[in-house]
């Protein structure tokens, strides 16, 4: 009898540990869940639900063109000798190594080497004191074994804007503002990102011995540079990650039940 009765008495307990009422504790065995803490559970799960997108969305995936030592960059104030096409800004057979993907869907980190790489751009919306306009026009041309060599660019673009900086004594730097443009299909369904872009930078350093002041006429040895060129955040998203997304806040939903912070209510 007296083992019957602590079974019952157990039973009982058991059962007061499981009564949920308004302002009562939801007692378990080590510990105690207060409507309180269930409000503060709520706000870390719903707070976790708004940062995991935006974390996303600030992971940009890009490309980054790695430009080597070679080719040339001309400018001329007056017939246009060096250019053919007045005051454009023009740099011709700039040599481009290889292309990396960053934070990509696929083989991120992975380097493709590019044999016969090309950069050759053209920008003719002269503004004064090396600064140029919109209007300006890029493309990079090369061969990828085995994944885009059938002569088409394996990048192009189109910037808004140009300026040359001097950095010092026969040194200076291109700057590029506002570029979009096309990836081509092959590359970018190897990293596993869209085709087009429209966010990018594109800088350049330059080599002239000549020195030439500020707004005159040069044409400088390319000293290398790099183009990165990254995916708008609405490209960013997409239905890999709404899969993610949706798994995490269905297990999450789990948890929540399991431990009764959450409770299912069915209407007939």
């Amino acid at each position: 009898m007296k083992g019957a009765a602590r079974d019952l008495n157990s039973d009982e307990q058991k059962q007061k540990h499981l009564t949920i009422g308004y302002g009562q504790k939801l007692a378990v065995p080590g510990r105690e869940i207060t409507n309180m803490n269930k409000k503060m559970w709520l706000m870390l799960i719903a707070l976790a639900l708004f940062v995991m997108p935006v974390a996303a969305f600030a992971n940009s995936m890009a490309t980054n063109w790695a430009i080597g030592v070679g080719g040339s960059v001309c400018f001329d104030t007056g017939l246009g000798s060096c250019t053919g096409t007045g005051t454009a800004l023009v740099g011709t057979g700039l040599p481009v190594t290889s292309v990396q993907g960053i934070s990509t869907l696929l083989n991120s980190g992975t380097t493709l080497n590019i044999t016969g790489g090309v950069l050759n751009f053209s920008d003719g919306a002269y503004g004064g004191s090396w600064t140029w306009g919109s209007g300006g026009t890029l493309s990079i041309t090369g061969c990828i074994t085995g994944i885009a060599c059938d002569g088409s660019p394996l990048l192009s673009d189109d910037f808004s804007s140009a300026q040359v900086i001097s950095l010092g004594p026969t040194s200076y730097q291109v700057e590029f503002g506002q570029i979009q443009g096309a990836i081509n299909p092959a590359i970018a369904t190897y990293f596993g990102i869209g085709t087009s872009f429209s966010s990018s930078s594109l800088q350049l350093t330059l080599s002239d011995t000549a020195d030439p002041l500020l707004g005159s006429s040069f044409t400088s040895i390319n000293a290398g540079g790099t183009i990165n060129a990254a995916d708008a955040a609405s490209e960013n998203w997409n239905l890999s990650y709404s899969l993610v997304f949706f798994g995490l806040a269905l297990a999450l939903f789990g948890v929540l039940t399991r431990m009764k912070l959450l409770q299912v209510v069915c209407w007939s």
